[in-house]
């Protein structure tokens, strides 16, 4: 300890240092300000580290007229004091009608074209611009910042670049596949077309994983619940967010779904609590709390009259939609529930959930009764159990890297699906009565068509992100899907024509 303090430098000697730092920084930025049209040379490159102190800790040194100040955490490299950026620069950008001249060239060509875009448009309406403008698609985007690039992929990295540009707005487009779309034999294209996924937006908005996700029938919006304790609702046509729902007190949203009639969305958290509300306001209707451990799953009945629950208690409830009261309690598991999926075909009586102990049961979800346990199946937690329309198979996914079809005439497996790249595969949803997706911990979705041979089912693959996707759906007509992810943030996917 006595050596440590020998070696610090006294109270006054720090003073000292700082002030003579501060006034150093406090002359450059003086010289900047006054002087914004001066290119950025060797000698201020050596003082940024500095100056972004003064900056961040000082902000009344910098001129009140100038651009705002950016946070610690948004700065990263010296933006406001590029090369031609002029920091503090009094050349308007913003055109008489409000919006933004934006400059964009694709990387080692000589094409060049302007977009006028708004201050407040999103990263991935501008990328569609931009395709649009060119007529290519399949762009990343990076800008030029001294002898470095910086990549602009999100709503977070576009702010940034227009926050660190006062002057002109320079963006460069790099031709590159931002998903991976294949067929698995390109020497045999299936009759049907080839499965292609187009996306359409990215969502962006939660501070955490995104753990759920579902998408109203028609299509028309989307809702993601998330570690950050919040549901989002967004709009599958503008990428808004139509409404942030902060029902769930300090607790993760780890499951969501929204009812056929697309009139009430329930969501389960950690906390063993389902909430049932309007998508209109997020109007809470019933606040229900039976679980005594964490709801991984809650799916709403086909005629929207019933909600299933399933829960690390070991138990799966059925509750009234009415009312909010808990109809039967389902028992069997020898381990925490955490999948449950209702038959699709009207009066069907028939509910599947997937459990902890590695087991699919099949149950009279009216009576609460069991109907049977099929063998032969995961030896892993099962994530997922999900039917076709017509209720003549079933889709269920687990820890492990395969998916299984299950025959429900014959109640045993169809076919074992290895598409994903040795990890888990977390969830599926119908396209189609034998087509439909998987998403998994590789980041990818998978497409499947079980009218193709089973060496050759594979239709379509996208990188839908770069962290697990938890969780996809798709809407009643199978032309559209959602998927969420571990990264923060959904994904939105049109389902090309000709599938």
């Amino acid at each position: 300890m006595a050596d440590a303090a020998e070696k610090s430098p006294s109270p006054n000697r720090e003073d000292e240092i700082n002030k003579a730092k501060d006034s150093e920084v406090s002359d450059f930025v003086d010289m900047l300000l006054k002087n914004p049209d001066k290119p950025f040379d060797t000698r201020s490159k050596k003082y940024w580290s500095n100056l972004r102190h003064t900056v961040v800790n000082c902000p009344t040194r910098i001129n009140p007229n100038a651009s705002p100040v950016r946070s610690e955490a948004s700065i990263g490299s010296p933006g406001p004091l590029s090369p031609g950026s002029g920091a503090g620069s009094a050349t308007p950008r913003l055109t008489s009608d409000g919006r933004v001249k934006l400059f964009v060239s694709i990387e080692n060509e000589p094409m060049k074209k302007v977009l006028m875009i708004s201050e407040e448009m999103e990263f991935d309406l501008v990328d569609k611009k931009i395709e649009e403008k060119f007529k290519r698609s399949s762009f990343v985007y990076y800008y030029e910042d001294g002898d470095k690039q910086v990549a602009v992929s999100n709503n977070e990295t576009f702010r940034v670049f227009k926050e660190a540009f006062t002057g002109k707005l320079k963006l460069v487009a790099k031709p590159q596949a931002k998903t991976s779309v294949v067929s698995p034999t390109k020497s045999t294209p299936s009759p049907k077309g080839k499965a292609v996924f187009n996306r359409r937006h990215r969502f962006t908005g939660h501070t955490g994983p995104v753990y759920c996700c579902s998408i109203s029938f028609d299509g028309s919006f989307a809702v993601t619940g998330a570690r950050d304790y919040t549901a989002m609702m967004w709009d599958t046509e503008s990428c808004r967010c139509r409404f942030l729902f902060k029902g769930h007190i300090n607790h993760y949203v780890l499951c969501i779904d929204i009812a056929k009639n697309d009139k009430l969305i329930v969501s389960g958290d950690a906390d063993g609590v389902l909430l049932v509300w309007e998508p209109t306001a997020g109007k809470i209707k019933h606040t229900i709390k039976v679980h005594s451990d964490r709801i991984y799953d809650a799916r709403f009945s086909p005629d929207s009259s019933v909600i299933v629950s399933a829960s690390l208690d070991k138990t799966a409830r059925v509750f009234s939609v009415k009312d909010g009261s808990c109809l039967r309690k389902i028992e069997g598991h020898t381990q925490g529930v955490i999948s449950v999926g209702f038959s699709q075909k009207p009066g069907s009586i028939l509910l599947a959930t997937g459990s902890d102990d590695t087991t699919i049961k099949l149950w009279n979800y009216q009576t609460g009764n069991i109907i049977d346990t099929l063998k032969n199946g995961h030896e892993n937690t099962v994530w997922c159990v999900t039917f076709s329309s017509d209720d003549a198979i079933m889709v269920s996914c687990a820890l492990s890297a395969e998916a299984l079809v299950w025959d429900m005439g014959t109640r045993k497996v169809l076919r074992r699906l290895l598409g994903h790249s040795n990890t888990a595969v977390q969830r599926a949803c119908f396209l189609a009565p034998r087509r439909f997706v998987t998403c998994g911990r590789d980041g990818m979705l998978v497409m499947w068509d079980l009218d193709r041979p089973a060496n050759d089912d594979i239709v379509g693959r996208a990188t839908a992100h770069d962290s697990i996707v938890y969780c996809t759906q798709a809407n009643s007509r199978g032309t559209m899907v959602i998927a969420s992810s571990a990264d923060g943030t959904a994904s939105c996917w049109d389902i090309a024509p000709g599938f």
